[in-house]
């Protein structure tokens, strides 16, 4: 259905913008961190709108577009050229933007003007078809994930029309983080923990909102390397043995943060040197082994089983399942709360 000029439903001319050579990206992200807390009841409803939540929150949206582009274009910040959108109500497309994408469009020379900006959804997280979730926030429901909302429009500069793509919505489960009544209640590490986590989310995002936009013709749906937990959101331990360091933390930070891990669950440090770490942990005959070996960007987990015998004899058995994801997941939240190394782009303001 085409009305005023709004192609709804029908993806952006993907391949008309993949060969074109002339095209500008917009980024009309509104800096808004929103809390939304759920219950059986609306009497146990809550929620936040934080519009300066001590980071940049554009600057991040704009750093996931950079990174999710394989192709070259001009980017724009919304609040330079006067676009802003965010997750508004109704159709943010009225007469007066689409004058305004235009006269961008003229003056830059653009085959197409392609504007990435939050929305809202439908309550995927409990797939609750009569509840909304908006934009970027924290959501809670007996367990806390980091969400984001988002999609893209291009107008054909050419005749006027504008085509959007279909809403991309993603969450991530929280660590270690509490839902607070605002963002300036959160402590400085779950500040941390969060902005961390939202980053990651925010760039697994966007590859597939530009793809949708034909500005990434390189993306694929992956198979789920993140063990799903409570439907659609993300655990942030990942399934295999491999942990990333998020970027900005030094080596000796990260090394720290798998020392605090092994603490955490009770394991004794066997051996520490620049690049390993080997923890045990044993409970009577019953002995968990792990070596964790740090490169600049992952940490690779070892683990080993072992059995003592009534006669003494000590023998390799399968992994002890529940003992080693435990001691996973501390040390993926130790390596969200670490400190950085030094302040990037969008870092928070302490």
């Amino acid at each position: 259905m085409i009305s005023a000029g709004v192609c709804f439903g029908t993806p952006p001319p993907a391949e008309a913008i993949k060969t074109s050579k002339n095209i500008a990206v917009i980024c009309a992200e509104e800096p808004i961190l929103t809390g939304q807390k759920t219950g059986i009841t609306i009497f146990s409803q809550d929620g936040w709108t934080e519009e300066k939540p001590g980071f940049d929150l554009d600057i991040l949206v704009q750093n996931a577009i950079k990174a999710g582009l394989n192709r070259e274009v001009r980017l724009f910040a919304g609040k330079d050229v006067g676009v802003k959108i965010g997750a508004s109500e109704g159709d943010p497309f009225n007469k007066e933007l689409k004058a305004k994408l235009a006269e961008l469009g003229k003056e830059w020379a653009a085959d197409y003007v392609v504007v990435v900006y939050s929305t809202k959804t439908d309550d995927f997280i409990q797939r609750n078809e009569f509840r909304t979730v908006s934009g970027i926030g924290h959501y809670y429901a007996h367990f806390d994930c980091a969400y984001c909302v988002f999609r893209a429009a291009a107008l054909e500069c050419k005749t006027g029309k504008l085509y959007q793509t279909p809403v991309v919505r993603r969450a991530r489960e929280l660590y270690g983080i509490e839902w607070h009544i605002n963002w300036h209640e959160y402590t400085s590490d779950e500040q941390r923990s969060f902005l961390r986590i939202l980053t990651m989310l925010l760039n697994e995002t966007m590859p597939e909102v530009l793809a949708a936009a034909g500005l990434n013709d390189t993306w694929k749906p992956a198979p789920e390397h993140f063990t799903l937990v409570h439907d659609a959101r993300k655990s942030i331990v990942p399934e295999g043995n491999e942990l990333e360091i998020p970027p900005g933390i030094s080596r000796e930070n990260a090394q720290n943060a798998v020392v605090a891990g092994f603490k955490d669950r009770n394991w004794v440090i066997e051996s520490e040197s620049a690049d390993r770490v080997i923890g045990t942990y044993k409970s009577k005959n019953k002995e968990a082994r792990c070596t964790a070996t740090l490169s600049a960007t992952k940490i690779t987990l070892a683990p080993e089983g072992y059995e003592t015998k009534k006669d003494g004899n000590r023998v390799q058995v399968e992994v002890y399942k529940r003992w080693h994801n435990n001691l996973k997941e501390s040390i993926a939240g130790f390596l969200l709360k670490a400190p950085a190394a030094e302040a990037a782009p969008g870092a928070l303001k302490q």
